[in-house]
């Protein structure tokens, strides 16, 4: 490992993840600092609801990394970590006030920090992208778990708007004083709602499969 990747670069988290990290951080003894990325309003509960998180760097460096080692490698990676060097370039959230639905549009591309990608580069040229499922089948592997489960968290508060549970409208400035909810948090009772379960069971049973696993969330004990 040569912890490139681990320097000088925000960690995007899905909301599970945020969870997850400030967990490992109160049980391993490392100060964490998790900010809230893309947030939503919920007119009714007057809350804001975090989609994505970021883990702040410490003078540029993950603060999970020691001796330029990952201290949670075993324990809980990432998935944009176990992503790289498969990253997103940025990802768009959309709100469809019409159908009720919120959908977004991501667009990844390969981190030029990481030395594996210039070595490809002068290999196969323009060739570079096609090759990236057989290169880095893992790396790719993360990436489509990645982005089903943010399908998934979107297809879920989308159920729950639609279902006249939520109300949600875009982020602006004068709602910055609203308590903020962790999209986790706020849909994990609902795991067994027939709100979540009906007709369009793929964008949600990956979520349910981490929704049901809270607890396992509480970091086990292999410290």
């Amino acid at each position: 490992m040569c912890g490139t990747c681990c320097r000088n670069t925000p960690i995007t988290l899905l909301p599970h993840e945020a969870v997850i990290l400030e967990t490992l951080g109160k049980e391993l003894g490392v100060s964490v600092t998790i900010e809230p990325g893309f947030t939503l309003v919920d007119s009714k509960k007057r809350i804001r609801i975090a989609l994505s998180y970021v883990l702040k760097p410490k003078e540029g460096v993950c603060p999970f990394l020691d001796n330029n080692r990952c201290s949670i490698h075993n324990l809980y990676k990432p998935l944009i970590c176990r992503s790289f060097p498969l990253v997103p370039i940025h990802v768009k959230y959309f709100i469809d006030t019409k159908t009720l639905r919120i959908v977004h549009i991501s667009r990844y591309g390969l981190s030029s920090i990481c030395p594996s990608v210039k070595d490809m580069a002068k290999e196969y040229g323009n060739e570079t992208y096609s090759t990236i499922p057989h290169i880095f089948p893992d790396e790719y592997e993360a990436y489509y778990i990645m982005e089903s489960l943010r399908m998934s968290y979107m297809h879920a508060l989308s159920r729950l708007w639609q279902n006249a549970v939520l109300g949600l409208l875009s982020y602006e400035e004068k709602y910055g004083d609203l308590p903020l909810v962790n999209a986790y948090i706020l849909l994990k009772p609902f795991v067994d709602s027939t709100i979540l379960m009906v007709e369009d069971p793929y964008y949600v049973l990956t979520l349910h499969k981490y929704l049901r696993l809270g607890a396992k969330l509480e970091v086990e004990k292999k410290i």
